[in-house]
């Protein structure tokens, strides 16, 4: 495969002890990748190709494996928009394919996970009630929990 995926450029990062968390600044998503998916984006610059990443991952991998766990990344990474390449990734590999061959061979790693939600945009995020406030119901709450009228 002569990929050379690059991540988008609206994507704001944050490296955190064991998972990199990106926020979307056109979409206002969150997305969080574990450390493999993050290992796998940070190269995506256009100019390391797929092989290159390949070879970044754990030796305990065998070649065919890290290949599948590459796709699968790069394919998930895509779906989330997180990538400006989406249509070079093959769209065959899917989270269940990749299971079943992790399953029949035993990574040796975290499968690549992305997980993302829609975040406040800052005025949405202003308009709510901060901790302590007075409030009639959990929907005023910046927490969404309204207890003894107060928000928690």
């Amino acid at each position: 495969m002569n990929t050379y995926p690059k991540a988008t450029g609206n994507l704001v990062r944050l490296d955190l002890a064991d998972e990199t968390v990106l926020y979307n600044k056109e979409t206002h998503q969150t997305h969080s990748l574990n450390a493999t998916a993050a290992l796998i984006w940070k190269h995506c610059d256009g100019q390391t190709g797929f092989d290159k990443l390949v070879d970044l991952l754990p030796s305990k991998l065998t070649g065919t494996q890290s290949r599948d766990v590459v796709e699968y990344t790069l394919h998930h990474l895509a779906n989330k928009g997180l990538l400006d390449q989406a249509s070079l990734v093959d769209a065959t590999m899917t989270r269940r394919n990749a299971i079943k061959r992790a399953a029949l061979v035993g990574f040796g790693i975290a499968l690549p996970v992305v997980v993302s939600a829609l975040a406040p945009t800052p005025a949405q995020a202003a308009s709510l009630l901060a901790t302590g406030a007075n409030c009639t119901s959990g929907s005023e709450c910046n927490s969404g929990i309204c207890e003894s009228l107060k928000c928690t």
